[in-house]
């Protein structure tokens, strides 16, 4: 950590604010000492802060959490090798397995120390409503950063100032509380401006709303995980749900009519129209305020072709074998999907196919090539889409070796309605038959609410959110087991195998400390037990 902090002790900052919210925003390097000086430096640097959302490459959250979870299975390239660091839990520390996610979001963490303290060396004045709103912005990214990495590796070091010497890992309540008070600040200080009133171009960033709905979030994980009873004195229960209550009421966050609308394969129209049968449909995620979309992660459109500033991740994620409008090729990682899933959804709900690409269902020239852990399904929500061109539907000339030019939804608003349901909210079935008629187009699915019911609904709803694998964790480790271990069918190259998976309790869910981190921190840094190399 410590040669990390170091090279960030230049600061890369956005040097204007765009047309758009992290838009087309070229980058530059100024020197702490000649800056932090006024409202638009201090705007710069919050910018700052925000570009690590967009830092996200191999080992990214997706790999992670979604190859962890029973939903997919590792992938890759059959020449990279057999078995999966995430799927199968067999990585061990020397393989520096990891390592992306903690220098990535430790570097977010400087970029927001950094602002906080420059920002309470000087008095604002009369701009210190604009200077406080800016940093209710940052404490809300350092909670983020630091949730972030906690569920992750769950033993890291608390850094709250812009230094860069070594430290040892913190108590896990400790980091916990600061995400706590973090939140809370970010929530009595944004102003409670309806989402109709935002504009396109403040679209992406920090809103009471977003940070209200994270606050629950790590509340259900902190007490299920750590089996407590409130977030470390901070938070109750019902406080968590006094925030879910807001956001229902007063934010004007909706369910959007289609599920389907929401995801980028409807970037190719023709697509999403002959996919949902209606004529008028269109993708609603591109660049405008999504009223569903209650966090998101925003990327550059004009990055997608080479400005290195889309979801550069995403390319990981697609199919080996080509261009098939709408899905361009890809790394095959992390996308294979556990037929299970497929064969568990109800075949009249609409997220089967709108989260679910079946090769065989939907008659794709797809070959299968060089796929590893391939069962001939495939995530939908979050895959390279074909959109050469302003029709955007001939995926002929696609390269997806650079990024695409669709954000990442954090938080959608069915989430918010789940999480109040799961909180106990009077008006729990309410919003739990919400979700489930946007799902199936009607009223004639409704089910009762119970705990098994709820923690399904949020199964098909958040498949490959990033979300399931930290449900499982939070409702036990046992029971998260139960979920993850198989022994799978699966093909490389087409030839059948047999994948065992095997959900290591012991490890309690966590990943190694990377490695290298250890050496340069002189083995400060101790590793989680489970990774240990006997």
């Amino acid at each position: 950590m410590k040669k990390i902090l170091l090279i960030l002790s230049l600061v890369a900052l956005c040097s204007s604010c765009g047309d758009s919210f992290l838009e087309d925003l070229p980058m530059t390097q100024k020197v702490d000492e000649n800056f932090y000086k006024t409202p638009q430096d201090m705007f710069e640097a919050m910018v700052g802060c925000y570009k690590t959302l967009q830092k996200e490459e191999n080992e990214n959250l997706f790999q992670i959490a979604e190859a962890a979870s029973d939903n997919v299975y590792g992938g890759g390239g059959v020449g990279d090798g057999p078995g999966s660091p995430f799927d199968e839990f067999k990585m061990y520390s020397t393989n520096d397995f990891c390592t992306a996610p903690w220098e990535n979001k430790y570097a977010g963490i400087y970029r927001c120390n950094m602002f906080l303290k420059k920002v309470s060396e000087k008095d604002w004045g009369q701009d210190a409503g604009l200077i406080n709103q800016y940093t209710a912005e940052v404490r809300f990214l350092r909670a983020y950063y630091y949730f972030y990495l906690m569920r992750i590796y769950g033993n890291i070091p608390l850094i709250t100032e812009p230094v860069n010497e070594n430290k040892e890992q913190a108590p896990a309540d400790d980091v916990y509380k600061l995400i706590a008070e973090d939140l809370k600040y970010a929530i009595q200080t944004l102003p409670a401006t309806s989402v109709a009133a935002m504009k396109d171009t403040d679209y992406g960033r920090i809103t009471k709303w977003a940070a209200e709905s994270m606050m629950a979030r790590i509340y259900l994980f902190y007490t299920g995980y750590y089996k407590k009873t409130d977030l470390v004195g901070t938070v109750s229960k019902t406080e968590a749900l006094a925030f879910l209550e807001d956001v229902i009421a007063n934010s004007g966050h909706e369910l959007l009519p289609d599920f389907r609308s929401l995801w980028a394969y409807g970037l190719n129209t023709k697509y999403l129209q002959t996919l949902t049968g209606d004529p008028t449909i269109k993708y609603l995620g591109e660049g405008k305020v999504n009223k569903e979309a209650v966090f998101v992660v925003k990327y550059s459109p004009s990055g997608a072709w080479g400005k290195f500033e889309g979801a550069h991740w995403i390319k990981y994620l697609g199919w080996r074998s080509g261009n098939w409008d709408p899905i361009a090729q890809g790394w095959g990682i992390a996308s294979t999907v556990n037929p299970k899933l497929w064969n568990d959804f109800d075949s009249n709900d609409t997220r089967k196919k709108g989260s679910i690409l079946s090769v065989v269902d939907e008659g794709s020239k797809y070959v299968t090539g060089d796929q590893r852990d391939e069962t001939y399904f495939w995530q939908k929500k979050y895959t390279p889409v074909a959109i050469d061109g302003k029709d955007r539907l001939n995926a002929t000339n696609v390269n997806t070796q650079y990024g695409q030019p669709y954000d990442f939804m954090v938080i959608r608003f069915s989430d918010v309605l789940l999480m109040a349901a799961e909180l106990g909210s009077p008006n729990a079935q309410t919003y739990f038959d919400k979700v489930r008629d946007r799902a199936y187009k009607d009223q004639n699915h409704h089910i009762p609410l119970t705990t098994e019911n709820l923690r399904e609904e949020r199964r098909f709803e958040f498949a490959f959110e990033c979300i399931r694998y930290y449900d499982l964790l939070r409702y036990g480790l046992d029971y998260a087991k139960s979920k993850i271990d198989e022994t799978a069918t699966i093909y490389n190259k087409g030839i059948k195998e047999t994948k065992i998976i095997s959900f290591p309790v012991e490890c309690k869910g966590l990943f190694q400390i990377p490695y290298k981190q250890i050496r340069l921190s002189n083995y400060v840094l101790k590793q989680n037990d489970y990774w240990v190399v006997k």
